[in-house]
């Protein structure tokens, strides 16, 4: 118990101890801040004072509130009729505008408005105005500004505002038209057809030509697509983009080309070939290509008129008579011989219609043609060594000597006389054949009557032939005592130049 009371008592003296040492030390404290005080005490506000203040507070929000009011109602008057920012119509800017001056940027805006009709070969603009031609907005100005609540401009003018109204675009039809057919390129003096794609044989090739689109224009696509832009307020009328030109009626990819192709390559593909006696001369696809051609159905037309120049200037080329040939002689010297009627001589007309035959054989599936010429006069032996061949009798006229060749062997060299110099019975040079064989013939002349045994003419009445009479032969005998222009042989190299010779054989008489 005295326990407690002592515990009770030490307990009650350590919060005097601690009220005492507060007020000591708030003492102190009055002490040092004493300076900054003065004179003034210690005093607490009063009631009256915090009413005062508390009153200026409320004038002061009063006034606030009241100023916040007249901007508010001051910008729902100006925002009644000016547009709140960032605003903008159809993409124009019209923010913080006057309805009045939105709608005047608009309407210059609107006037603006172009259109550019693209043509193949240029352009034309159709301007406010051509053809009555107007534009405005489906929805005002002031329709739009309706859209805005002028009471909630604090918020809107923090805000984004994007309208779009529909352009209506209006104008006269028959008045645009007539603008439209006033331009050049509307005028049909001024437009070119179309190129229909076309199979074409060149230089022994097959081409396939493309179709192109000319610049005539279809009216009525030309007018609905400029309608149709006007109406949705473009910008761009692109014709040709649109199909306004009139097209090509056969295309790449028209049936008849893919036939025409292969038809054509079937014609060039076949063979052609002249026969002049086992020498071939084939008529080139190069030539082929010009003698038909390939129509709008793919199917292959002759040239009738290509197909006869071709030939009759065929048969006047090939044709080798009346011409001068080269002639290498037996000592190797290059000469030119006069030809005569010796060699090919071509029938022009029948030639013609015998090439528009085999033409029309190969149109009919046949692939192979060996086509034989048409002569009037057939040759020896045609194109070899111009028509002379290897197989030949050579002349030497200047030398008076016989050589005989065949398959390009001399088997004979002989001696001989041929034309009488002094008396003008010249033997003439030439490129000739032998025209016939007479075995015991009588020659006879104005002058003359001579039997021979072996006669083989070939100018004419001038011929080989074997003169036994002659004792000798060769030199320059034939200046005082030639011939009458044949040429006279030893009987031995007659005969054997009998046994050799045939009919249609070259004969080659040439002086040096």
């Amino acid at each position: 118990m005295e326990d407690t009371k002592q515990k009770i008592t030490n307990e009650k003296d350590a919060e005097v101890e601690e009220v005492n040492k507060a007020s000591n030390e708030k003492k102190k404290n009055q002490e040092r801040y004493a300076e900054f005080y003065e004179d003034e005490p210690y005093v607490v506000k009063s009631v009256g004072q915090k009413k005062k203040i508390n009153k200026v507070i409320r004038v002061i929000a009063a006034s606030l509130f009241g100023l916040i009011a007249i901007v508010y109602f001051g910008g729902v008057i100006y925002f009644n009729s000016h547009f709140a920012g960032t605003t903008t119509l159809n993409n124009y800017d019209i923010s913080w505008k006057h309805k009045k001056n939105a709608k005047a940027l608009l309407d210059t805006k609107l006037s603006e408005y172009r259109l550019d009709v693209v043509f193949k070969d240029g352009r034309t603009t159709i301007c406010v105005g051509d053809g009555d031609m107007a534009v405005s907005l489906a929805k005002s100005v002031n329709e739009i500004k309706k859209c805005q609540n002028p009471w909630a401009w604090p918020v809107n003018i923090f805000q984004d505002f994007s309208y779009n109204s529909e352009y209506v675009v209006t104008y006269d039809q028959e008045k645009m038209r007539q603008f439209l057919n006033d331009t050049d390129y509307m005028k049909a003096e001024n437009m070119l057809a179309s190129t229909n794609a076309r199979v074409r044989m060149t230089n022994g090739e097959v081409v396939v030509m493309p179709d192109v689109t000319g610049t005539k224009l279809d009216e009525k696509l030309v007018f609905a697509c400029v309608f149709d832009a006007l109406d949705n307020h473009r910008e761009l009328a692109d014709l040709d983009a649109n199909g306004c030109y009139v097209p090509a009626v056969i295309t790449m990819t028209s049936d008849c080309i893919e036939r025409g192709v292969l038809n054509a390559t079937s014609f060039l593909n076949a063979k052609l070939t002249y026969d002049f006696n086992g020498y071939e001369i084939p008529i080139s696809k190069e030539d082929l290509s010009t003698l038909a051609y390939v129509d709008t159905n793919g199917l292959i037309k002759l040239s009738e008129q290509n197909v006869d120049a071709y030939a009759r200037k065929f048969a006047r080329e090939k044709s080798t008579c009346y011409t001068y040939r080269d002639f290498k002689t037996h000592d190797g010297n290059m000469i030119s011989v006069y030809g005569g009627w010796f060699g090919w001589q071509l029938d022009e007309e029948k030639c013609a219609a015998d090439l528009k035959d085999a033409l029309n054989q190969i149109l009919d599936g046949k692939n192979n043609i060996k086509l034989e010429p048409a002569y009037t006069h057939e040759g020896y032996s045609y194109g070899e060594m111009n028509d002379i061949g290897n197989t030949y009798v050579e002349v030497d006229l200047t030398d008076q000597h016989v050589y005989v060749y065949v398959d390009g062997k001399l088997v004979i060299d002989t001696l001989c006389v041929t034309g009488n110099k002094r008396k003008g019975m010249t033997t003439p040079g030439g490129l000739y054949g032998i025209t016939g064989k007479g075995y015991k013939v009588t020659l006879i002349g104005d002058d003359y009557e001579t039997p021979v045994t072996y006669w083989m003419p070939f100018n004419g009445g001038i011929g080989l032939h074997d003169a036994t009479w002659r004792g000798t032969f060769g030199g320059d005998i034939y200046t005082y005592d030639g011939s009458h222009g044949c040429v006279n042989l030893p009987y031995k190299a007659a005969a054997e130049i009998y046994g050799v010779v045939e009919v249609g054989m070259p004969v080659v008489c040439y002086w040096e």
